[in-house]
């Protein structure tokens, strides 16, 4: 997957859930050595180079106050510990539920890759590794989780070097000190797309049902045959973006009460009922806000 016109979205459990907000990404860094793989490159060379130093902008959903938790990164090219603490948001978890996987076994599955028996599931690729190493509240991070299979999971390692070049990366130093390097990596900045990104906060205390039709959907005659998006009391989801200067809406709740949709600005079926919805116009692209029961 691209990293270009993509944002940071921690805890989300799929492609419409954005639990604690939506960070862009400015720009990122990575090995050059690295190939997208999957479960197909598990136990190959492609673990080895799965780190990543991203760069994120404010949280774009000024609703939610929510900060990215810090800690401390450790660079080790030895093991002088066996045990490491995992913590993510795998999808079999209710939402926002973070999993914290604590004492774990580890041993070097390669020199820049460990073997555990940390629970991973679905969503938690990307989440950091605690090792133990010094004292303290929180203990530093030395490596991300990377795959999984069903014996073991794979965490890809903050080695001495890698932990030199993120702090050349941090100090602004990165395009000088590059070559000096052994691990070449690369610096990309994010591209950001002539497109407008339509959200949907529900305050309310009981489900609603959501939604969306695009010119996009117009031209390709594609309507909308995917019926409502369900969400949840206290769930931030995105519904849909459009090329396009504006995009149709229609939300009701469970007791049926319309939130959007009562101006009747057009009829269209979803899921054979005829609903209606509001037209809203966009003056510039980028992403756009409707908070439901605010």
């Amino acid at each position: 997957m691209p990293l270009e016109n993509i944002h940071f979205i921690p805890g989300t459990r799929g492609v419409y859930d954005i639990p604690f907000g939506r960070f862009p990404i400015r720009s990122y860094y990575r090995p050059r050595a690295y190939l997208p793989g999957g479960v197909a490159s598990i136990r190959t060379a492609a673990l080895d180079m799965a780190v990543a130093y991203v760069d994120i902008n404010m949280n774009t959903y000024v609703d939610l106050s929510s900060e990215v938790g810090t800690a401390d990164l450790w660079g080790t090219d030895d093991m002088p510990i066996d045990r490491v603490t995992s913590i993510g948001y795998p999808t079999d978890l209710d939402f926002r539920v973070p999993y914290l996987s604590e004492n774990c076994l580890v041993e070097a599955s390669s020199p820049l890759v460990l073997s555990t028996n940390c629970y991973i599931g679905a969503g938690q690729s990307g989440s950091p590794v605690f090792f133990p190493v010094t004292g303290g509240a929180v203990p530093p991070v030395g490596g991300v989780l990377s795959a999984a299979n069903f014996e073991e999971g794979y965490i890809s390692r903050i080695t001495r070097e890698r932990l030199r070049i993120i702090q050349s990366i941090k100090a602004g130093t990165f395009a000088e000190d590059s070559s000096r390097f052994g691990e070449e990596w690369r610096q990309s900045s994010a591209k950001y797309e002539t497109r407008v990104h339509v959200f949907i906060r529900n305050n309310c205390s009981v489900d609603v049902l959501a939604a969306i039709s695009t010119f996009e959907d117009e031209e390709t005659q594609r309507g909308l045959g995917d019926g409502f998006f369900r969400i949840r009391p206290n769930q931030f989801i995105a519904i849909g973006k459009t090329e396009y200067a504006g995009y149709h809406l229609h939300v009701h709740d469970t007791n049926s009460r319309i939130r959007i949709g009562s101006r009747l600005k057009r009829l269209l079926s979803v899921n054979d009922q005829r609903v209606g919805f509001d037209l809203f116009e966009v003056p510039r692209w980028g992403d756009r806000y409707h908070t439901l029961c605010p």
